[in-house]
């Protein structure tokens, strides 16, 4: 069942388990940019793996390899998609004794804001297999975007997920959070 809070004094808009996006109040918040010459995926994979050793000190029930998989999605998706390469993302992770959560921003384009935020609509009103099937069909040689990520994440690993999108002056940002 889709829940949407929004909140129109903050020109934010939650789509998901908001929960997720409220226990990050208290967490480990860090921001971090790629450096010069880095390529985009070396600096994916550099941050995933720094993000998946602070979770692996904890006991998690589910699958390091897992874990590793949904971080690098959402980091990979804050990579891809953000306004610029060398916009930094904003990181936060927790670990409250029972669930790990991890939370990626991103400032993205307004197109960009408006499409992810249908997108995210349409990830919890449509049947995740019908649409997956869909996507790859959609998929061509050019193609740089298969939005297959998050589908996977809900379907195959039954991630909870959130999206925050937030307008702050005409600066768009996109924020997705998981619960590891």
């Amino acid at each position: 069942m889709l829940k949407v809070n929004i909140d129109i004094s903050q020109n934010k808009v939650v789509i998901g388990n908001y929960r997720i996006c409220e226990c990050l109040d208290s967490s480990l918040k860090f921001r971090y940019a790629v450096e010069q010459g880095e390529s985009k995926w070396d600096f994916c994979e550099r941050l995933s793996q720094f993000i998946a050793s602070y979770f692996g000190l904890y006991k998690i029930e589910r699958d390091s390899n897992a874990v590793l998989f949904i971080i690098n999605e959402l980091i990979e998706n804050a990579v891809k998609y953000s306004i610029n390469f060398f916009t930094p993302l904003d990181i936060e992770m927790l670990y409250n004794g029972e669930n790990s959560y991890l939370k990626v921003t991103n400032e993205v384009d307004e197109a960009t804001f408006e499409t992810f935020m249908r997108y995210s609509v349409q990830l919890f009103n449509t049947d995740l297999v019908e649409l997956y099937h869909r996507k790859l069909m959609q998929i061509d040689a050019e193609s740089t975007s298969s939005s297959i990520g998050l589908i996977l994440l809900l379907r195959d690993y039954q991630t909870d997920l959130c999206f925050e999108f937030t307008n702050e002056e005409n600066l768009f940002f996109v924020s997705v959070c998981a619960a590891l």
